[in-house]
């Protein structure tokens, strides 16, 4: 059970605004050392010229107080009435949660579900210009440098291999079979392995293999008073990268055996790294539409990608097409209570019966459900979410409990808990066979989060 306590301040500024955020999480199964965030966020708007930036500092006391720092824009542009430049977000479709077609911004992986859906896109370099005719919204934009999922190895409660699971797989290691000389030589890669599992930064730097990092989409929206229609085409690095181990390393794991004396020397110079992420480019069509039926708003969304990358465990991967539909439908009772779900099915092409998936599956169908009450003068909120993966069968649920004090406060408590099959241990990790819900259903928790706003 992780507690996660969240303050945040705002105020106001001439030309914008700025927040201060702290996150701390505490373990109660191992109350020392566990990982803190600390946010900063500033945002300006002069003219053409608009920021919105965020600063994260982390450190672990299980890791010797090690810090690091990241900077990423949440937008820096610049724009005039057709153009705008800089780091921005692109989002297509209409669906928040789980969308068939929002592929152009990353997302913040690093903190699972506690991140809002309006927060977790990146924003990335880029360079868009827009045309109006009638009805007709035409927009084009070309996507340079740095654009993929920001993922966390082992730093918070979220990574993929934590901290406090790596044990296990070094005394998997020190079973294998070698030869006596291999055998004390050996230690010192798995070294270099931990290493780079403790150092890696929040946001991970593909590698140089991934070619060409320029991405191109364009898109057209129609819309009237309640109806609106949207397609896009796009050609683009996968935003979710395909995560490889190095060759060595992949037949030590395979075979069982450690290499002989003979061959160590040409082994450890192949090791390193031992991990490379790859971007392979794919092509991504999308369709979306929307429309007011008596009291219900209905969204729509579908959509095919070419050559798309998926894991086969946690270090090999292939690619194959990809189909994907979705259906949002909302209802507003009175101006107090607000139902929200949407739903969708998506599914891998052209592969082979005997294919392995990690962390998802040839077919993926998946619900989402929230709803939101008011009281008191819309002061009480009362909000609850479930996530359902129906392949898997995991179940997310999140609630909130909101009271706003005055003008310039809020205080909000809220629950997550996560049902799923969760990893036995470490090893299990990387032949990992369920849903992400399971993955990480080790981190349920509460939190709190304190608002003030000018």
């Amino acid at each position: 059970m992780y507690l996660l306590l969240w303050a945040s301040q705002s105020w106001a500024a001439p030309e914008g605004q700025a927040s201060v955020e702290h996150y701390l999480f505490y373990n109660t199964q191992t109350p020392i050392g566990q990982p803190s965030v600390f946010r900063g966020h500033i945002g300006l708007e002069d003219g053409p010229f608009k920021s919105d930036v965020w600063l994260e500092v982390f450190g672990s006391a299980e890791q010797n107080n090690r810090g690091q720092w990241l900077v990423r824009p949440q937008t820096l542009t610049w724009e005039r009435e057709r153009l705008s430049i800089g780091y921005q977000k692109h989002r297509w479709g209409n669906l928040d949660v789980l969308s068939a077609v929002d592929l152009l911004a990353p997302k913040d992986m690093r903190w699972g579900p506690l991140i809002p859906v309006e927060m977790a896109r990146i924003a990335n370099p880029s360079i868009s210009t827009r045309l109006q005719y009638l009805k007709w919204r035409f927009d084009g934009s070309i996507h340079i440098g740095p654009s993929l999922n920001a993922l966390s190895l082992s730093e918070t409660p979220f990574s993929l291999f934590p901290v406090e699971g790596q044990d296990s797989i070094w005394s998997y290691f020190s079973d294998f079979s070698a030869d006596p000389l291999g055998e004390s030589l050996w230690p010192s890669v798995f070294d270099t392995v931990e290493n780079t599992l403790l150092t890696a930064p929040f946001s991970l730097t593909p590698a140089a293999s991934s070619n060409f990092p320029v991405d191109f989409s364009i898109r057209s929206d129609w819309s009237t008073i309640n109806r609106s229609f949207g397609f896009g085409l796009a050609w683009l690095r996968s935003r979710s990268p395909a995560i490889e181990l190095a060759p060595p390393l992949q037949s030590i794991l395979q075979n069982q055996t450690l290499p002989n004396v003979l061959s160590i020397q040409d082994e450890l110079e192949q090791i390193d790294s031992p991990f490379q992420l790859l971007q392979p480019h794919h092509g991504h069509f999308g369709l979306w539409y929307s429309q007011l039926i008596g009291g219900f708003g209905v969204r729509t969304e579908s959509s095919f990608q070419t050559n798309i990358p998926y894991q086969t465990t946690a270090f090999t991967w292939q690619t194959a097409h990809q189909f994907q539909g979705a259906i949002g439908i909302d209802r507003v009772i009175s101006t107090n209570i607000v139902i929200s779900s949407e739903h969708r099915y998506r599914s891998y092409i052209a592969t082979k019966p005997d294919d392995s998936f990690w962390l998802t599956a040839p077919q993926n169908i998946e619900s989402a459900l929230n709803v939101d009450l008011l009281a008191f003068q819309q002061r009480l909120r009362v909000q609850g979410a479930t996530l359902t993966n129906w392949t898997f069968k995991e179940l997310a649920i999140k609630g909130v409990v909101s009271w706003r004090i005055g003008s310039h406060y809020k205080v909000n408590l809220g629950v997550l808990n996560m049902i799923g099959l969760s990893p036995e241990d470490y090893l299990d990790r990387i032949g990992y066979r369920g849903g992400e819900i399971g993955y990480f259903s080790d981190n349920d928790c509460v939190f709190i989060q304190m608002d003030w706003v000018y």
